[in-house]
Formats: C-alpha cells, sequence, structure tokens
C-alpha cells in the first residue's frame, strides 16, 4: 500500500503479482516499468503517472479510483481488466499510447487528449456515468468491441474509426464534434441512444460509414447544421429508428440508406443519393430541406415535400414511386433532363406546391399524379401517363402527354394549357369536368376517348385533331370553342346542351362523323367541311355564319335546325338531306346566307327549307322537295343550267322572293 511516494526509474522495473494499491495521497510514477502479472491488481485512489519511456502493462486488474496519467511517451497495454471507476480520471495525453487487448470499463472519465491513442483491440465499455473524450485517435481493430452503455458518452473531436470487423454498439450518447470525423468500416450500431454530428466551435463533425461498413440506427442520429454524414456503405434507419438531417448527408455511389424508421431533411439540410436510397413501406421521409437525387431511389413509403422543401431529381437520377408509394409535394419537385420519376403510387402536388418535368415523367398502370398545384412539362419531354393524371391547378405543357391505352386524364377544376409546340395525344380517356378547362396553343390528338363534361371548356387556338377511332364527346352545358382547328376524321359528337363554336377557326371532317344531338348547337363563324358523315340529330342545331362545305364524300343529314346567316355559306358538295327538320338561309344584319348544292349533287328536304329575304338558293344539282317537305321562298332560288328542281311537297314563293329556273322545274301533283 502506497500512501507516499513511488517512483520507478528509467530502466528499473516493479512487478505485481499480489496486490498493489495507491492510497489516497499518494504516487506511483512510471519512467520505467510496471508489469501488473495475472492475478496481480494495481488500485490507483491517489495519483498514477505512465511519463515518457514508461511502460505499465496490465495482465491482471487495474483500476482507477483517483487520477491516472499517461504521459507523452507513455504506454499502458491492458491485456487484462482496466476498469476506470465512477470518480476516477485516467487522461492518455499527447504521444501516449493506451492499448487495449483486454477489457477497458470506464465509469468515470478517460480522456484521450490530442495526440493520444486508444487502441482498442479487445473491449471498452463506458457504463452509466462515464465519459470517453476522444481528442486523439481511438481505433477499434477487427473482433474489438467499443460499447457506450446507457448513460455513457462518447465524444469525438479527433479519430475514432471502426475497423473491419469491430464494432461500436451505442446506447448512450455519441457525439462527433469539433472537427473529429468518425470513421465506419466495421458496424455501428445505434442501440436506443443517441448520435450525433454537429459543428463545435468553427469545426463541423464527420460520421464516414465507408465502404463495407453498416450503420444501423435504432435510436436518434442527428446531423446538425454544419456536420456531415457520409454513406459508402450500409445505413439502415430501423422502425423506432429516427435519423434528422440539419447538415449535409451524402449517400456514394455503391453505399445503401435504407429507411425503416423516421428520416427527417430540416431546412438547411441537403441529402444527396448518388448510390441508393430505399424508403420502407409504412415509414415517411419528411423533406423540409434539399433532397438530391443522382442515383436511384426506391419509395414503398412516403415522401413529404414540405413547403420548404426541395426535391431534385438530377441527370442520372431516378425515383420510382412503388404500389402503395406517395409523395406529397407542398414544395418545389423538379425532375431535371437525364433524370426520370415513374409513378406507379401516388403523387400529389399540393396547392403551393410545383412539380417541374424537364426529363422523364412516367405514369405507370395504377398510379395517380394529382395536381392542385402547379405542373409544368418542359418543351422537348415527354410526360408518358398510363395511369390517372388528375388536374385540379394549373398545368402547362411546352412538350408532351402521352396518354397511352390504359391513361386516364381528369381536368377537374383546373386548367390543362397545352402551350405554342405543346402536345396532349390521347390514346385513352380525357375529360374535361365541371370548372375544368384545356386551353390548346398546340396541338391536341383524341386517338382514343375525350369528354368535354357539362360545364367544361376546351378553347382551341392550336389544332385539336380527333383520330380514325377517336371519339370526342360535347356535353351538355359543356363548350368546345375553335379558334384554330378541329380536324374529325373519328367521331365529334356535340349532345345536349353542349356547344361546338368555330370562331375564325375550322373544323374539318375528313373520314370522321359530327354529330350534334338533340339540344346541341354547332355555331360557324369560321369554316366547317363536312367530309364523311354528319348528322343534325333532332333538337340539334348548325348555325352557319361562316363557311360549312360538305365534300364529295361527305353528307349531313338534317333532323334539327339548319341556319345560314349574317354571310354565312352552305356548300353542298356530297349529300344533304333534312329528314324533317328545318333549314333556314336567311339574313344576319347586312349580310345573306348562302346556299349552294353543287353539280352532281343532290339535297333532299323531307322537313322546312325556307329562304328569308336577303338569303340565296342555287342550284346547280338536284333539290328534292319530298312529299311532306316544304320549301318557302322570300329571298333568292336559283336553278342553274343543268340543275334540277324537283317539288312533291309544298313550294311557296312569297311577295319580294324569286325563283328562277335556268334548268329543270318539276313539280309533281
Amino acid at each position: 500500500t502506497d500512501s507516499g511516494s513511488v517512483t520507478v526509474s528509467s530502466g528499473g522495473s516493479l512487478t505485481d503479482g499480489g496486490t498493489l494499491s495507491v492510497s489516497s495521497g499518494g504516487t506511483l510514477t512510471d519512467n520505467g516499468t510496471v508489469t501488473v502479472a495475472s492475478g496481480g491488481t494495481l488500485t490507483d485512489g491517489g495519483a498514477v503517472t505512465v511519463n515518457s519511456g514508461g511502460v505499465l502493462t496490465d495482465g491482471g486488474t487495474v483500476t482507477v479510483n483517483g487520477g491516472a496519467v499517461l504521459g507523452s511517451g507513455g504506454t499502458l497495454t491492458d491485456a487484462g481488466s482496466l476498469t476506470v471507476t465512477d470518480g476516477g480520471v485516467l487522461n492518455v495525453d499527447a504521444g501516449a499510447v493506451l492499448g487495449s487487448g483486454g477489457t477497458v470499463t470506464d465509469s468515470g472519465t478517460l480522456t484521450i487528449s490530442s495526440g493520444g491513442v486508444l487502441a482498442d483491440g479487445g473491449t471498452v465499455t463506458v457504463g452509466s456515468g462515464g465519459t470517453l473524450t476522444d481528442g486523439g485517435t481511438v481505433t477499434v481493430s477487427s473482433g474489438a468491441t467499443l460499447t457506450v452503455d446507457t448513460g455513457g458518452a462518447l465524444t469525438d473531436s479527433g479519430a475514432l474509426t471502426v475497423s473491419s470487423g469491430g464494432t461500436l454498439t451505442d446506447g448512450g450518447t455519441v457525439t462527433v464534434t469539433g472537427g473529429g470525423v468518425l470513421t465506419d468500416g466495421g458496424a455501428v450500431t445505434n442501440m436506443g441512444g443517441t448520435i450525433v454530428v454537429s459543428t463545435g466551435g468553427a469545426d463541423s463533425g464527420t460520421l464516414m460509414v465507408s465502404s463495407g461498413g453498416t450503420l444501423t440506427d435504432g435510436g436518434t442520429v442527428t446531423v446538425s447544421s454544419g456536420g456531415v454524414l457520409t454513406d459508402s456503405g450500409t445505413v439502415t434507419v430501423s422502425s423506432g429508428g429516427a435519423l434528422t438531417d440539419s447538415g449535409v448527408v451524402t449517400v456514394n455511389s455503391g453505399g445503401l440508406l435504407t429507411d425503416s424508421g423516421a428520416l427527417t431533411v430540416n431546412s438547411g439540410g441537403t441529402l444527396t443519393d448518388s448510390g441508393a436510397l430505399i424508403i420502407d413501406s409504412g415509414v415517411t421521409l419528411v423533406d423540409d430541406g434539399t433532397l438530391n437525387i443522382d442515383s436511384g431511389v426506391s419509395l414503398s413509403g412516403t415522401i413529404d415535400v414540405g413547403s420548404t422543401g426541395a426535391l431534385d431529381v438530377n441527370s442520372g437520377g431516378a425515383l420510382t414511386v412503388n404500389v402503395g408509394g406517395t409523395v406529397s409535394d407542398g414544395g418545389t419537385v423538379t425532375v431535371s433532363s437525364g433524370g426520370s420519376l415513374t409513378d406507379g403510387g401516388t403523387v400529389t402536388v399540393s396547392s403551393g406546391g410545383s412539380l417541374t418535368d424537364g426529363g422523364v415523367l412516367t405514369i405507370d398502370s395504377g398510379g395517380v399524379l394529382t395536381n392542385s398545384g402547379s405542373l409544368t412539362v418542359d418543351s422537348g419531354v415527354t410526360l408518358a401517363d398510363n395511369g390517372m393524371l388528375n388536374v385540379n391547378g394549373g398545368t402547362g405543357v411546352a412538350g408532351t402527354i402521352d396518354v397511352g391505352s390504359t391513361g386516364v386524364v381528369n381536368v377537374n377544376s383546373g386548367t390543362l394549357t397545352i402551350g405554342a409546340g405543346g402536345t396532349l395525344s390521347d390514346g385513352g380517356v380525357v375529360t374535361i369536368d365541371s370548372a375544368g378547362a384545356l386551353t390548346d396553343g398546340g396541338t391536341v390528338t383524341v386517338n382514343g376517348g375525350a369528354v368535354l363534361g357539362s360545364a367544361g371548356t376546351l378553347a382551341d387556338g392550336g389544332t385539336l385533331t380527333v383520330a380514325d377511332g377517336g371519339t370526342l364527346s360535347v356535353d351538355g352545358g359543356a363548350v368546345l370553342g375553335s379558334g384554330g382547328l378541329v380536324s374529325d376524321s373519328g367521331t365529334l359528337t356535340v349532345v345536349n346542351g353542349g356547344t361546338l363554336s368555330v370562331n375564325g377557326g375550322s373544323v374539318v371532317g375528313s373520314g370522321g362523323t359530327l354529330t350534334v344531338g338533340s339540344g346541341g348547337v354547332l355555331t360557324d363563324e369560321g369554316t366547317v367541311t363536312i367530309g364523311s358523315g354528319g348528322v343534325l340529330g333532332s333538337g340539334g342545331g348548325l348555325t352557319d355564319g361562316g363557311t360549312v362545305t360538305i365534300g364529295s364524300t361527305g353528307s349531313l343529314v338534317d333532323g334539327g335546325t339548319v341556319t345560314v346567316t349574317g354571310g354565312g355559306v352552305l356548300t353542298d358538295g356530297g349529300s344533304l338531306t333534312n329528314t324533317g327538320g328545318a333549314l333556314v338561309v336567311s339574313t344576319g344584319g347586312v349580310d345573306s346566307g348562302t346556299l349552294t348544292v353543287s353539280p352532281g349533287v343532290t339535297f333532299t328536304d323531307s322537313g322546312t327549307l325556307t329562304v328569308n329575304a336577303g338569303g340565296t338558293l342555287t342550284d346547280g344539282g338536284t333539290v328534292v322537295v319530298s312529299s311532306g317537305g316544304t320549301l318557302t321562298d322570300s329571298g333568292a332560288v336559283t336553278v342553274d343550267s343543268g340543275g334540277v328542281l324537283t317539288d312533291s311537297g309544298v313550294l311557296t314563293v312569297n311577295s319580294g322572293g324569286t325563283l328562277t329556273d335556268g334548268g329543270t322545274l318539276s313539280v309533281s301533283p
């Protein structure tokens, strides 16, 4: 028992095979060699100092109850058991080496100063109430373990390395700060503890998971502002675990980050994925900062982009939203050129949120994209819709929306704008509902089915094509306004209460069918060409103030009301049949209406044909007023040379009206 002062001089040696105790107030100074043999004990309640050149070798048990200093150049080799008890202090100074192949248990204070070394080749445990402060170098070798128990604390402002095969287990608190670096090439497991990567003054902390290394988080990992977490191995946020990023988290190429717990990118924080990021079902990644996707991300859970958040899918990046996966965008989502977003689950752009497609945006069958904010499809890129696109907000298309055979576009309360050079190609179903609007300044092609619902609006200032096999239906209360070109090679139907207005534009039917149903209205202030079949249903209306031409293979069957007025021209070069409806040729203000029946063409009137004052009917083909039909002339009716007018019904020329026969006029009894 040493209550005074014992010094082992340089070259000297002290071997303890029994019990050596340094009492309070006592000192043991080692400038030579002190050996605690197997079965021996060294208990320090005073002060033990291993100076430069000194060696303390523990093959038994060393207990530090007081203060111990491993001085510069000193070496403590632990092959037995080294315990720093509560209240005990062990300082490893610069240049000193604490080597452990045995067991180190710290319930007091173990400090590795700058330049000092703790080489863990056995077991190091920081117990409850204990602290291990690393300002130098701590290495956990292969097969060794470093454990921070509940209530224990490890602070790294130096270099803490977990080698391949080594293990760091945290149930307490691990803090990497002040320029400190924790390098994980082995296995770091957070068992309900806390790992904090933060700044310390001007310097930031760094947690590096090397290739082959693993970080498993079942507690809390926090990367504070200025802190850095770099993943080249495998990082797993387990169920119940949390990773909070207010600094910089980077998943390098070859690295993997799996979120089965809670992953949060705070405002000012950045998460960059250049490796692989997996978000499991039932969990949420909260993005209030910046999420950069430079490689593959598989989403079975939820990414919630807040109002301050940004999600950038950069060139080479690919975000795959799996079935059941969700992206909720209340901030900014950008798919850049070379990037891709594939939606097999649900993508929702909230009011105030925006999604810009400058790369490849695909809605898979079963996938849903709902825009209540802003959706932009850039020039030269394509949004492929094989699922469902709901437009509840502003959607601008300078590129292409390609609606596949299984695709659906619902323009609900929003506006879908096809800009100059933009294209909407519909091979599925496009529905414009009440309060919805589709504005076409580019090209809209209907290859499948399109419905303009009640009170919906389609304003065409570009080119609207109903292809062969395609169907466009204008429902009651809806308005299809054309200032551009509507080309119908399929089926264009205006049903009860619907309106097709041609205002300076044109509607061309080439092999298609134009049907104006009961209550439907076609108003022409431009050009309407009927190339194949046109049907005006009972109660339907066609008002011509522009030009309506029935081509050589075209036909218009009138069961409603056709009015040619105000300078309008209706030219029949095919077949015009009045099946009990009304055809009125009249003035509209200053200008008169004109109905022309071309040579070789037959117009059959089984209803009512009225040529009002100022109106003109020119017959160069054959006009037949059938039994039960009427022709009332208060304007000018002319039968040209070669023309035929046959009356088997009622032909009346009113006062002021003229009938000029330059061809053949036949009146049957």
